[in-house]
Parts: C-alpha cells; sequence; structure tokens
C-alpha cells in the first residue's frame, strides 16, 4: 500500500484514512468541519509503535515491543519529553482548526512509569490543549476491568495500571446528550431495601468501565496499545448524532472508526503506520460484510 489516501463507503457513511504524518494531513481538512474528536495519543518511549505486538497464546504474556527503530515523523517514539509534548502540541492546534464550534474534543492519556516513579502528564497535556483555545471540561475515568498485568520485573514496585484519564475538552458551549449517554449501573438496588436506586438510574457519571482492548477478539490484535470498542461508543453516545463527522488523528488499528461506522457516522482517521493502516481496513471491510449481510 502506498501514502496516498484511502477512502470508501458504508451505507450512507463515507471513512477516510491519511496513512502518513497526521501534522501533515489534518492540513486536508477544511476550517470548523468535524463534529468529534476522539484519540489516544502514542506513549512515550514506551511503546514502538513502529513494531508489531504478539500475543503468545496467553493473553496475560502479550508482549509491547519496547525497542526498536522509530518511524521517520514518529511522534512519542525516540522523542525526548520536550519534544514529545511540542509534536503533540502541533496536533492540538490542527485539531482545534478543524473542529466545529460548539463540539468536543476527547484525548485518552495514561501515566508514565518510570525509574520506580509515576509521572501524571495529564496536566501539560491539558495545559497544551486549552492553550489552542479549548476548555478542559472535565475528566473521565475509564476503568478496566482486566488489567494488563505487570512485567515480573515490575511487580515488587507497581500496582497493576487499572485506569486511566478521557480529558474531556469543548470548543466553545458544546453539550451533552444525557439521553443517550450509555448507562452503566441500572440493574443497582439497595442491598438492606432490596429497592432501586432512583439517584443511579438518573446519574450520568464522569466514569466507565470496560475490558481493555487486546482481549476483544474482533479487532486486530497487532497493535501495543489499543482501546476497546466500548470506549468509543461511550464516547459517541454522549455527543454524535447520526452523519456527523468523526476525527481521531492517531487511529491506530481503526478502533475508533469501525465504532463510528458502525454508529452511522462519518470517519476520519491518520495513522503513520502502514501495518495499523491496513489492519484498519480489514476491519473495516469486515464491518462492510456484515452491513452487507445483515442490512440496518
Amino acid at each position: 500500500m502506498n501514502r496516498t489516501t484511502l477512502e470508501g463507503r458504508i451505507r450512507d457513511n463515507s471513512w477516510t484514512i491519511y496513512p502518513y504524518d497526521n501534522r501533515k494531513a489534518l492540513q486536508q481538512l477544511k476550517d470548523n468541519s468535524v463534529d468529534c474528536i476522539l484519540t489516544s495519543p502514542p506513549y512515550l518511549n514506551s511503546r514502538a509503535y513502529g513494531e508489531l505486538g504478539r500475543e503468545e497464546g496467553n493473553q496475560a504474556k502479550y508482549n509491547m515491543p519496547r525497542s526498536g527503530i522509530p518511524m521517520m515523523n514518529e511522534i512519542g517514539f525516540g522523542q525526548s519529553i520536550e519534544d514529545y509534548f511540542n509534536s503533540l502540541e502541533e496536533v492540538f492546534k490542527q485539531c482545534f482548526r478543524v473542529l466545529k464550534n460548539n463540539k468536543w474534543f476527547f484525548v485518552n492519556v495514561n501515566k508514565i512509569r518510570n525509574n520506580l516513579t509515576t509521572f501524571d502528564i495529564s496536566h501539560e497535556i491539558v495545559r497544551r490543549v486549552t492553550l489552542q483555545g479549548f476548555s478542559h471540561r472535565d475528566t473521565i475515568i475509564w476503568f478496566k476491568n482486566n488489567p494488563r498485568p505487570l512485567l515480573s520485573t515490575s511487580k515488587p514496585y507497581y500496582l497493576d495500571d487499572g485506569w486511566e484519564y478521557i480529558l474531556m475538552f469543548s470548543k466553545g458551549k458544546a453539550i451533552i446528550n444525557r439521553e443517550n449517554y450509555l448507562p452503566m449501573s441500572l440493574d443497582f438496588k439497595c442491598a438492606s431495601c432490596k429497592t432501586e436506586n432512583k439517584l443511579v438510574k438518573k446519574s450520568r457519571p464522569n466514569y466507565f468501565h470496560t475490558n481493555i482492548g487486546f482481549t476483544e477478539n474482533r479487532l486486530s490484535s497487532n497493535h501495543p496499545a489499543k482501546f476497546p470498542l466500548a470506549l468509543p461508543n461511550f464516547i459517541f453516545s454522549l455527543c454524535t448524532k447520526q452523519g456527523d463527522l468523526i476525527l481521531d488523528p492517531f487511529s491506530g488499528v481503526g478502533t475508533t472508526l469501525v465504532a463510528g461506522l458502525d454508529n452511522n457516522l462519518n470517519v476520519i482517521g491518520c495513522e503513520i503506520n502502514i501495518d495499523f493502516c491496513n489492519s484498519a481496513i480489514r476491519e473495516i471491510k469486515a464491518l462492510s460484510e456484515k452491513v452487507t449481510t445483515n442490512p440496518s
């Protein structure tokens, strides 16, 4: 596959993948053209995204590549922390330009663990994003039902990484669609009185929980840090309607794109790793075949 734009349609919705540096790819998009942005930027020097992850028959032994040669223009691997944040800021600037007014930008980000210290980089992500003009509206906590076991060399020093941030930014006065929010605790009942807790039924909390991405059979497992389909489905329930245009500037193996198309949304992804682009196209093709066999 070459570096030309990839595109197609499912139902009445379009998909586009730019298989090169997202800082150049985003320049192809018009001002104020996107309805929602959801992305998970690369980790800093803890995942070699140019190398494929793999499983060894046991998902607890899934190997996350930590060494290799950085791809040209790769963000995250082989960079200093300042270069990493500067690169992300270039992406955030383009995101503000292409997002429509009164719309949402979601950034999934984790901590950094190094030299027996945990670095919470969320505050720096917030600072860099808000510098572009966004408002930090809320922080959603993603709880992982089945966090990946740590390597044996790390287990004496840390607990397993059981949650991540989803930073929630607005451009203008974006609003939440509370009626479409995917509920998580509607069956909760008071242990003593055996009655339904009405407050929980009406609540729309800023957290959600699901399994981690590599345990899902539906999507390719050759990405070292993909998130689950449940994550974009949850986000889309907050703020999208059919026919909206969704953008993921770090689209990886296409989780956001597949979820968006499955929700009758138009999607755009940027991904510098050709192997990940190929995986995304396979997943989109599988979804297309499913839709053709079982049209809604």
